[in-house]
């Protein structure tokens, strides 16, 4: 991917949707980092505070830490992939300075959760498809939750707001 051309997407985007708005990109190629918070930068500071990048290598996040701190870097695996534990990965995402940890809804657990946030990273949740996966991810604390299905999505968090304000009164 080339500056121009994803600049030129990144401006698509922008014009389309605006700047008020969390953005996740999961990037493909580990050289298209740069570029797109270049793109970003240049057409929204706000937006860029407000992104979230993907990727499944450690390394590929880290090296992108020093090219701007307001980009959020997002870890992409599988806790099967978590060879020295995940409370050694979640420290090891703190020293980078990766911001968050992105799991497939099926290794999630609230206590799991609850490491994470221990070390003060943001905990994300993909493939929820389903209102009682979605629901299930919400209660136990996940930060971000990733669907094909919006309203589904909506859907589940308008509902776990709305019992969260009956538990509350």
């Amino acid at each position: 991917m080339t500056a121009c051309r994803c600049s030129s997407t990144i401006d698509d985007l922008v014009d389309a949707c605006g700047t008020d708005y969390q953005l996740s990109l999961d990037l493909k190629a580990a050289q298209s980092g740069q570029p797109v918070i270049d793109a970003v930068a240049a057409r929204s500071k706000e937006l860029l505070g407000r992104t979230w990048l993907c990727h499944p290598d450690l390394a590929t996040l880290a090296a992108l830490r020093p090219a701007n701190p307001r980009v959020k870097l997002v870890h992409s695996t599988r806790l099967a992939r978590l060879n020295d534990g995940a409370e050694r990965h979640a420290a090891r995402l703190a020293d980078a300075g990766v911001d968050c940890i992105n799991l497939r809804r099926d290794d999630w657990s609230g206590g799991l959760v609850t490491l994470f946030h221990r070390f003060e990273r943001a905990a994300f949740a993909w493939d929820l498809q389903f209102e009682h996966e979605l629901s299930a991810a919400l209660r136990m604390g996940c930060d971000g939750i990733y669907s094909d299905w919006v309203d589904r999505m909506v859907a589940a968090f308008r509902a776990e707001a709305a019992q969260r304000s009956t538990d509350q009164a």
